[in-house]
């Protein structure tokens, strides 16, 4: 029987992509003029243009995502609960899928408890 105490932590580039999409949207979206867009080339020069010509979509864009991984960082709680993990890995669990998201859920998703591998 597996640990109830379970718990992994998605690779290292799933962190960069989602933390660093997530921030890169809500900078161009609410503080467009505050980004060095120069420092990027080719991307900065399309960078500027949405947030200057569609900041409103941005911004909607940024909140549904928020609303997304919410109800993920609740699907985890739900999943780890159900796999009969303790209290503290239920806790990691829920806060790992509202910042990572579906890498985290797929992550907890694989997660036998019945299985006999330790």
């Amino acid at each position: 029987m597996m640990s109830r105490d379970y718990f992994e932590v998605p690779h290292f580039a799933w962190w960069m992509l989602v933390i660093g999409g997530l921030s890169l949207n809500w900078v161009i979206a609410f503080k467009g003029e505050a980004f060095p867009y120069e420092y990027l080339p080719v991307v900065g020069q399309g960078l500027k243009y949405l947030g200057d010509n569609h900041s409103l979509l941005l911004q909607r864009v940024f909140i549904g995502l928020l609303i997304v991984h919410v109800f993920e960082g609740v699907y985890g709680y739900y999943l780890a609960r159900r796999k009969k993990l303790t209290q503290t890995a239920v806790c990691k669990w829920c806060l790992q899928s509202f910042i990572l998201g579906f890498p985290s859920l797929l992550t907890l998703q694989k997660y036998d408890p019945d299985s006999k591998e330790t």
